[in-house]
């Protein structure tokens, strides 16, 4: 059954195991928690509207302009929403920038939105304190590489923000970014 007017979201994903500690610290946490297990992933834009056939249209003519992309942590930081718990910062550079506000433009969507770059630990309504506790725990040096990563594919996501378990969130697509 097709969605037909709903919220998605493009996600990048790394290579196959390329964030394998990354994925164990959201599986940790979840469990310490109670919070839902998602994929490791660093979203290029969420809060997409709009029926299901558009968003595949445009996510498809969009990632066909993208390359694979890298990134650095920079370090773990906490948000105050659910979905900005606790994360990885990851340095916004101006390829990353430019990827995300002509994904921006594609969706016609609001360009006074600062992009944010970064890779969630945790979802989860905890109190500041324990989000601020939760930061100091992590190190940013145990997650790879001396803190690069890279990104080889973008995946949409159907992914309604009221439906904080998860539970009927699915990936939809998944599309290899080749360089030009």
């Amino acid at each position: 059954m097709a969605v037909t007017s709903e919220v998605f979201s493009l996600w990048y994903v790394p290579p196959p195991g390329s964030l394998q500690k990354v994925q164990e610290t959201i599986q940790q946490l979840a469990s310490r928690y109670s919070a839902p297990v998602f994929p490791a992933h660093m979203t290029l834009v969420g809060g997409i509207r709009g029926p299901e056939a558009t968003v595949r249209r445009i996510s498809e003519e969009l990632v066909d302009t993208l390359e694979p992309i890298g990134g650095h942590i920079t370090c773990v930081d906490y948000g105050s929403i659910y979905h900005q718990c606790v994360f990885l910062k990851v340095e916004c550079t101006e390829e990353l920038e430019f990827q995300y506000r002509l994904a921006q433009r594609k969706f016609s969507m609001d360009e006074n939105v600062q992009y944010m770059p970064h890779i969630s630990l945790l979802y989860s309504d905890i109190d500041q304190k324990e989000r601020e506790r939760l930061t100091r725990e992590q190190q940013k040096g145990s997650f790879d590489d001396k803190g690069r990563i890279g990104f080889d594919t973008i995946e949409l996501w159907y992914t309604p923000p009221e439906d904080i378990s998860l539970g009927s969130w699915r990936r939809l697509e998944s599309y290899s970014l080749k360089s030009k």
